[in-house]
Formats: C-alpha cells, structure tokens, sequence
C-alpha cells in the first residue's frame, strides 16, 4: 500500500465486498476496508489483498479518517441484516 489516502472504503468483507474491494484496487484504486470483526480484515489483508493497494482498518474512525474527502463508501450487508436495521434508532447496526 502507498501512503496516499484511499480513493474509496468499502464496509463489509464478504465474498462480495472482498470482490468489489480486488476489482477497485485493480483498477488503480486505493481502497480502505472495515468489517465488523476484525479477524476477517486481517485474513483478507493477510490473504487475497497481500501485497495490493488495499488498507484495513479495525477501527470505524481509523476507517473513515483513511479515505479522501469527499469520502466514498460502499456498504456491503446481508440480506439477513437487511430486516434487522431500524432508522428510527441511533443503534449502529455495524456493532455485533
């Protein structure tokens, strides 16, 4: 990774965000990633990401202060989790 702000984050790291993060990042993207449990950063940091220009982060804050402003972010839910986020709630449905 260079020390260049990432272009874009991408929250969630199923097969879909781990997807989307590869293909941005191969595009001459630099991407941040965040998931809710943070052994899944480090396997894809550790794994499929090694060696690109793709930045975990553990901390939501860490996350955010990553990308360049404006700040971009795809946000990568099941469909199960879908059902479970309620607006009228200051809860952060991204907490376990």
């Amino acid at each position: 990774m260079n020390n260049s702000k990432a272009d874009i984050g991408v929250i969630g790291l199923g097969v879909m965000g781990e997807s989307l993060a590869l293909n941005m990042e191969s595009h001459g993207f630099v991407v941040a990633v965040h998931n809710r449990c943070a052994d899944k950063i480090d396997d894809f940091i550790n794994g499929g990401a090694q060696g690109k220009d793709i930045v975990g982060c553990a901390d939501i804050v860490d996350f955010i202060n990553t990308i360049k402003q404006p700040r971009k972010v795809m946000l990568m839910f099941p469909e199960v989790m879908l059902g479970k986020i309620d607006a009228s709630t200051t809860r952060n449905p991204l907490t376990p």
